[in-house]
């Protein structure tokens, strides 16, 4: 009974993902499809890691906020994910300067699980690391952006 029903939320987690995927891949067509906008603004936050664009488009003459961060292709996200929830154990808070103890530990784990990164992409995976960490998680940008004023949400 129990690995038929681990089979059917396997299954149902499948379909779940197919079809989100297909609607992500819609979603970005759709993107695709607005290629007139004019950037109103763009600056670093927090070079060259974090950078903000303030787009508009004409057609519907809105404008949007966008924050480019360093995208984590599949592999260097799963070594994200390892790291991030091997990482916590050896964590001292404790310590004067929390941005080299992170990194320090992040370097001793991937020495001990032998993956070895390029110099570009440790930087990409410690940048997600630090934010998770020690920052303010997927709200990093925005939270040190000098420009933020205020912050609403609009029922999402």
């Amino acid at each position: 009974m129990r690995l038929r029903l681990s089979l059917r939320k396997k299954k149902d987690r499948e379909e779940k993902e197919e079809a989100e995927s297909n609607e992500a891949i819609s979603k970005s067509e759709a993107l695709e499809k607005v290629e007139d906008f004019e950037v109103i603004e763009d600056y670093w936050i927090e070079k060259p890691y974090s950078k903000i664009q303030i787009v508009h488009y004409p057609e519907t003459g809105e404008n949007e906020y966008i924050v480019i961060q360093p995208t984590l292709d599949d592999y260097l996200y799963s070594v994200f994910y390892v790291l991030k929830h091997s990482i916590i154990e050896n964590l001292s808070s404790d310590v004067d300067d929390k941005v080299a103890h992170l990194e320090e530990n992040a370097r001793k784990l991937l020495k001990e699980m032998k993956i070895e990164l390029s110099d570009e992409d440790f930087e990409k995976v410690f940048y997600h690391l630090k934010n998770e960490f020690i920052e303010y998680g997927i709200i990093t940008p925005i939270m040190k952006d000098r420009l933020i004023e205020d912050i609403s949400c609009n029922g999402y």
